[in-house]
C-alpha cells in the first residue's frame, strides 16, 4: 500500500507539520506500506521535526506568493502549475491513498483526479469561527462560494475530523472522527522537581490568544513574584513585538519570557509545574497531549472545542470560561497554591492521556485506507 500524505510544508513548527510526521513514521513501520510526503512549497528546507528515512519526500516546487492576493496573477498561474505537477505526480506514483492535509488552492481539483486513488482530507481546525461568519456574510458571490466549497468537499471519499463536536458542523455522510494521538515510545516519570514556571507554547499568532494569557498575567505577578512565565513558538514578526512591547508596557519583563522556538518542548514542560492555553480556537492540540504525557496540570479557556475534549476538569486540569481573563488568573494563582492539587492532577493526566494511544488512533486510520 502507498500512501501520500499532502500539505505545503514540513520545515515550519506547527501541530499538522508535528501530526503528519507522527503518523508517517508509524505507517512506515508496518510491512507493506510505502509512505511518501508531497508538499508544494518546502524551498528545499529540511523538515523541523524526525521523519524515518524510509519516508520519500517529494516537493513540488509552486511556492505560491503568501505575501500577496490569493487572486494575483501570479498566484492564479501558479494555480495552474500546482494543477499539472500533482497530477503528474499521481499518474506517475499511483498512490492508494492521498491524504491532503491542508486547504490551498488544490483543495478544490484534487477530488477528480486519479479516481483509482483514496482521498481523504484532514481537518485540523475548528469550523466554529468560519461557520459564524458564513451565517454574517450576505454577499450572494461568497454564498455560492459556501456551497461549491461544501460540494467539492463531499467528493472526498472521506473528510476527518477530530472530534464529536466538530463533525456536526459537516453535511456529508464521508465525515469520520479521528483525533490526534500521542506517541507510545516515550515514558516520562512525575517528579518534585517543578520549577516555578508556567509554560504555553504554540505559533505566535493572534488565535493562541496569548496577549490575553500575558494580561492575566499582571494579576498574577503581583501576588506571585517568584513564578515565571515561559512562552515558546516562532511565528508572526509583528505580533512577535507587539507581544514583547505589551510585556514591557504592563512591567512584566522579569515575569514573561518569549523563549522562542525549541525542539525539545517536552523536556521543557517536564521542568515546569503547569501548562495554560489562552487560544482563541483550538480543534485538537497536540500540545495538550504532549503536557499530560509528561504529567504536566493544565489550566485552559474552554474555547471552542478542542480543550474539552482533552481536559477532563477538576481531574487532570481546570477548563475556564472562555476570554474570562480574571477567572484564568484566579486559577492560575490556585494551582501556584496549591502544589498537591498539582501533583493529583499531574498523575490522572499521565493515565488519562492513554486514551489517546497511538496503536489505537492508527488502528482507525488503517480501517480506513482499507476501506
Amino acid at each position: 500500500m502507498k500512501i501520500v500524505f499532502y500539505t505545503d510544508q514540513t520545515y515550519l513548527h506547527g501541530g499538522i507539520e508535528k501530526v503528519i510526521s507522527l503518523k508517517s513514521n508509524h505507517l512506515s513501520e508496518i510491512e507493506g506500506v510505502e509512505v511518501l510526503i508531497l508538499t508544494n512549497e518546502q524551498k528545499k528546507n529540511k523538515p523541523c521535526y524526525y521523519f524515518d528515512n524510509k519516508i520519500k519526500h517529494i516537493d513540488l516546487g509552486i511556492n505560491y506568493n503568501r505575501k500577496t492576493s490569493n487572486l494575483t496573477f501570479e498566484n492564479i498561474f501558479k494555480v495552474y502549475k500546482n494543477f499539472l505537477r500533482i497530477r503528474t505526480f499521481l499518474r506517475k506514483n499511483k498512490p492508494d491513498v492521498l491524504v491532503v492535509c491542508n486547504y490551498n488552492f488544490d483543495y478544490f481539483f484534487l477530488p477528480f483526479l486519479r479516481k483509482k486513488t483514496l482521498k481523504i482530507k484532514e481537518i485540523h481546525d475548528s469550523r466554529f469561527y468560519p461557520l459564524l461568519r458564513r451565517k454574517a456574510n450576505k454577499s450572494i458571490i461568497k454564498k455560492v462560494i459556501y456551497k461549491i466549497s461544501d460540494w467539492i468537499e463531499s467528493k472526498y471519499n472521506y473528510v476527518v475530523v477530530l472530534t464529536l463536536d466538530e463533525k456536526k458542523y459537516y453535511k456529508g455522510k464521508n465525515v469520520k472522527v479521528i483525533p490526534n494521538f500521542i506517541p507510545n515510545k516515550k515514558t516520562f516519570s512525575v517528579t518534585n522537581k517543578k520549577e516555578n514556571v508556567a509554560i504555553s507554547a504554540g505559533r505566535i499568532s493572534p488565535v493562541k490568544g496569548f496577549d490575553q494569557l500575558i494580561n492575566a498575567w499582571k494579576s498574577v505577578a503581583n501576588k506571585h513574584n517568584d513564578w515565571q512565565l515561559h512562552i515558546y513558538g516562532e511565528g508572526e514578526e509583528n505580533y512577535v513585538k507587539y507581544l514583547s512591547n505589551l510585556i514591557t508596557d504592563l512591567g512584566l519583563s522579569n515575569f514573561i519570557k518569549l523563549k522562542g522556538s525549541t525542539s525539545k518542548l517536552q523536556e521543557k514542560m517536564n521542568d515546569a509545574s503547569f501548562y495554560v492555553m489562552s487560544s482563541i480556537t483550538e480543534c485538537f492540540p497536540m500540545v495538550l497531549l504532549e503536557s499530560m504525557q509528561v504529567g504536566l496540570p493544565i489550566i485552559s479557556f474552554d474555547c471552542p472545542h478542542g480543550p474539552k475534549n482533552i481536559i477532563t476538569d477538576k481531574v487532570d486540569g481546570i477548563l475556564v470560561e472562555n476570554k474570562n481573563l480574571e477567572l484564568l488568573s484566579k486559577e492560575i494563582n490556585f494551582l501556584i497554591e496549591n502544589p498537591e492539587i498539582r501533583k493529583e492532577f499531574a498523575k490522572n493526566a499521565q493515565i488519562n492521556v492513554k486514551r489517546f494511544d497511538e496503536n489505537l488512533v492508527m488502528n482507525d486510520w488503517m480501517k480506513l485506507f482499507v476501506s
